[in-house]
């Protein structure tokens, strides 16, 4: 199991780290520089830095390897890429991609709210919405079931910049005009046509 945010000592190395969580659960030696190398953290001298010197990606491709221990089937992760950056995002939904692939029987049980990220890992997808699951199917399928409802075609055109002393320009500003709508954001101004179809007002 992968919580959000996993916790270590910051006073240990990232080998330390390891290797204490792996003689709690009294593990084979081995297993300890195994899963660092899956989680590919022996560049460089990684093992030896000290957490509290590492990345958020880093920390999480480390609550991976920790979680990798026991070698079990099932894997369970929550949000493993909240908060990270694009590239260290994408390095854990490979590792995730590649564990999967490795193995035979491997699961991954993953709770994401980023619905790219669940439609590239996952096989099947369950939709909770307050505690309760609303829809559960292929990744394909349940996008179907939206295309076969009410699609909303947005087009954004870049208008060209009013004087400074405009007294009609106003930072911020939003307004519907039938089936258009118009902002102002201050330096750019966007007007955006949108297909409202049966958008409620």
């Amino acid at each position: 199991y992968i919580p959000q945010r996993p916790a270590f000592d910051d006073c240990l190395t990232m080998r330390e780290a390891v290797d204490f969580l792996r003689r709690l659960r009294r593990l084979p030696p081995g297993r300890t520089d195994a899963v660092l190398e899956l989680c590919g953290l022996v560049r460089n001298g990684t093992p030896g830095k000290l957490v509290r010197e590492l990345s958020g990606g880093t920390v999480q491709r480390l609550g991976i390897a920790v979680a990798l221990l026991p070698d079990a089937p099932l894997l369970l992760l929550d949000e493993p890429t909240l908060g990270l950056d694009v590239s260290a995002s994408r390095v854990i939904r490979k590792f995730i991609v590649d564990w999967l692939r490795e193995g035979n029987g491997r699961t991954v049980l993953l709770t994401t709210h980023y619905m790219m990220e669940a439609d590239e890992l996952c096989d099947r997808l369950a939709i909770i919405d307050r505690g309760r699951i609303i829809a559960c199917d292929t990744p394909l399928n349940l996008k179907r079931q939206i295309r076969a409802s009410t699609t909303f075609e947005l087009e954004v055109t870049l208008l060209a910049r009013k004087r400074p002393d405009d007294p009609g320009r106003s930072a911020g500003r939003v307004q519907q005009l039938g089936n258009q709508i118009a902002a102002d954001v201050g330096q750019a101004e966007i007007a955006a046509l949108v297909a409202v179809g049966e958008l409620p007002v």
